[in-house]
């Protein structure tokens, strides 16, 4: 009780994010309909 936990990610460039957008770009195309969430196409 009273206690707060916060967690933040601090990014000075887009490139952090390059290896997961690749890696939804080589899956996506197995997929058929609307797939929202990177944790879809990774089975999390």
């Amino acid at each position: 009780l009273g206690q707060t936990l916060t967690l933040r990610h601090d990014t000075t460039g887009r490139d952090c994010y390059m290896p997961g957008v690749l890696t939804a770009i080589r899956l996506v195309v197995q997929y058929k309909g609307l797939v929202v969430g990177l944790e879809k196409l990774l089975d999390l």
